[in-house]
């Protein structure tokens, strides 16, 4: 910032507000300039006068991460290294000067460096993080290299010098002249955080800090003791839960009703009331959260197929249901609840009955299919859609929906589908259709006892 002076140092000079943002946790302040402002005039702001498509970014993620580190390999060295101010480090345009003015105790100030505030900044420092990690992979021969902004993860594969990759970038960083935090600097280790979320080399895991599985419990639960707050506080819970999101990706079909509730209230100081959907949502969140540990597994890349694993289901909607997975098996006829189901769905009583075999065999197998991703086949479109994106307009169906991605969190696996029109699974189809004989003579290996099939009431999650 350049300054004081006594009168503004160009003409015209744009004045904007100014403000200290806290970190909720670390108490760490910025200045914020308010290039926002003003709002709710017809005098356009800097910001809204920035092209958004220009400006727009994407940003690392864990599953970036969790990539490299699965192609590094088991126990591969991770280090971390951070831009100290980095906003600092990119000099604004100096004909722009003059829009980046504020005002103090009667004297003015300009920026000449990036700052926060503008919406521009973030996309305008990833130019140079992007070039950074350009020039470690390419010209350094760092293979394994990700950036969130300032924030720098290095892979080194065990087969390589445990040192080399961080030396390496401490270098070139120091020849360009880039400054490093010596505080954030981390390395020559097997765990480590980054983005929030512990990654670890030697187990293949990725797990949340118990304190904020423990900060996360503690929100739901004080949710669940109110029926009404503001949109602001209710965004402070989805953030945090988007937060476990990061490594728990089944969590997604658990905010359906928490994110269309709050889409629905237009300010963040209005009230929203927790209907039975948000309540449920809450619920289902604090469920998953008592029984974990906080910690996933990396899954692996490959797809398993239903062959691979020889996992078939079917439902006769007449007849009964059916299961086959490598020799084991279930069949029965439909529960009597399923009559009054029916009768509730707006979907096609079809679709209701081919999900729920699925559901059987996720509960009584699925403890198996951990850090695996594994696909089914249906000739059912509307089966494939619901079981892909893990929701279904139908009430009836979502009970079903529910308890498959409480279950393929709790067990860490997922659960995909594709569909194959006309697709036959003769095994399955023949205990669908309780034939017995002809189940014997397809698969003449299986047990000779078929697995149990569990209560409705374990099926559905309401």
């Amino acid at each position: 910032m350049i300054g004081p002076f006594k009168e503004p140092p160009f003409s015209p000079f744009r004045i904007s507000p100014i403000g200290i943002a806290t970190r909720k946790y670390s108490g760490k302040k910025r200045l914020i300039i308010d290039l926002s402002s003003p709002h709710g005039s017809f005098i356009p702001s800097i910001n809204s006068i920035i092209p958004a498509p220009d400006f727009s970014m994407k940003y690392a993620t864990i599953d970036q991460a969790i990539t490299l580190i699965r192609q590094a390999g088991h126990s591969s060295w991770l280090s971390k290294a951070d831009i100290t101010n980095a906003f600092k480090v990119m000099p604004i345009n100096p004909e722009f000067w003059r829009f980046f003015g504020v005002s103090w105790k009667g004297a003015y100030y300009f920026a000449v460096r990036l700052t926060f505030g503008c919406k521009s900044s973030p996309k305008i420092f990833d130019t140079l993080a992007e070039a950074l990690c350009w020039i470690l992979i390419n010209n350094h021969k760092l293979p394994y290299v990700l950036h969130y902004l300032d924030d720098f993860l290095i892979i080194t594969p065990p087969s390589s010098p445990a040192h080399s990759g961080l030396s390496t970038l401490i270098k070139v960083f120091s020849e360009l002249g880039v400054p490093l935090s010596k505080e954030k600097t981390i390395g020559l280790c097997t765990s480590i955080e980054f983005l929030g979320i512990t990654l670890d080399s030697m187990s293949f895991q990725a797990s949340l800090p118990p304190e904020k599985v423990q900060r996360i419990s503690l929100l739901l639960s004080n949710y669940l003791l109110v029926d009404r707050c503001t949109k602001q506080q209710l965004l402070v819970l989805l953030g945090h839960l988007n937060y476990a999101i990061r490594i728990i990706s089944q969590g997604k079909s658990f905010l359906s009703f928490l994110l269309s509730k709050t889409a629905s209230i237009p300010s963040l100081h209005d009230k929203v009331n927790l209907d039975e959907g948000c309540k449920m949502e809450i619920h289902l969140w604090q469920k998953f959260l008592s029984s974990w540990n906080g910690i996933s597994f990396f899954y692996n890349d490959y797809i398993t197929q239903p062959e691979d694993i020889q996992l078939y289901t079917d439902a006769a909607p007449s007849t009964g249901f059916g299961g086959y997975y490598g020799g084991r098996w279930f069949a029965s006829e439909w529960p009597p609840e399923f009559s009054h189901l029916v009768q509730q769905s707006v979907s096609p009583s079809s679709t209701l009955h081919e999900i729920y075999p699925v559901i059987i065999a996720a509960i009584l197998w699925g403890h198996e299919w951990s850090k695996h991703t594994i696909l089914i086949h249906s000739d059912n479109s509307a089966v494939v859609e619901i079981i892909n994106k893990s929701r279904s307009r139908s009430p009836a169906i979502m009970q079903f929906v529910r308890r498959l991605t409480l279950i393929s969190a709790q067990h860490q696996f997922v659960i995909r589908a594709a569909h194959i029109p006309g697709y036959r699974k003769n095994i399955a189809d023949s205990l669908s259709r309780l034939s017995f004989q002809k189940f014997r003579i397809l698969a003449p290996e299986s047990d000779i006892r078929p697995t149990p099939v569990p209560p409705f009431s374990a099926t559905i999650f309401n």
